[in-house]
């Protein structure tokens, strides 16, 4: 959902900003402009990269629109960001694997609603993707459930294609 940030600049200690229906949640919000492209990831690994422009700003109490079409029943969206030329995607699993991958890669789709393309190789030994991130020469935190936090560069990343499974950033414990 696209929403004008004019509509939320009242002083009030809570505004409503979108309808959901029972089971959804809200994963990741980003400030956007007109001419910005973001990127959909969901779960089971696919994304697809759509401009902003292709999606119509609502009001407070609409629902949104369909970005990503899911392939399966139990797939959900892992995250959006907001990508720009030059910048490095970086995907990261449920069990600490990451890779980043140059936005160029990453197509840009004519409109909002495609099934997307692969973004992250998953398996058993992967877990299901849990983040997705533009960035460039940064420093990333990875935090766990239970508390674990971790500094590394985002130089530390191995670059891959667009399709691997990653590298292991972190040592988990068991569950």
């Amino acid at each position: 959902k696209k929403l004008s940030l004019d509509l939320l600049s009242k002083k009030r200690s809570i505004t409503k900003a979108i309808t959901l229906k029972n089971d959804h949640i809200i994963k990741d919000v980003e400030l956007v402009n007109e001419n910005d492209e973001i990127i959909i990831a969901t779960a089971k690994g696919n994304c697809i990269r759509i401009p902003v422009d292709t999606i119509r700003a609502q009001g407070k109490t609409a629902q949104g629109v369909i970005g990503i079409r899911m392939k399966t029943e139990d797939d959900c969206v892992a995250g959006l960001t907001k990508v720009s030329e030059g910048q490095d995607v970086l995907t990261i699993t449920s069990l600490a694997l990451a890779k980043k991958t140059d936005e160029s890669t990453y197509q840009c789709a004519k409109n909002k609603g495609g099934k997307g393309i692969r973004c992250h190789k998953l398996s058993d030994k992967t877990g299901e993707l849990v983040g997705i991130l533009a960035m460039k020469d940064e420093d990333l935190l990875l935090c766990t459930q239970n508390g674990k936090i971790i500094r590394i560069s985002s130089d530390d990343v191995r670059e891959s294609k667009r399709d691997t499974t990653g590298n292991k950033l972190q040592n988990l414990d068991k569950g």
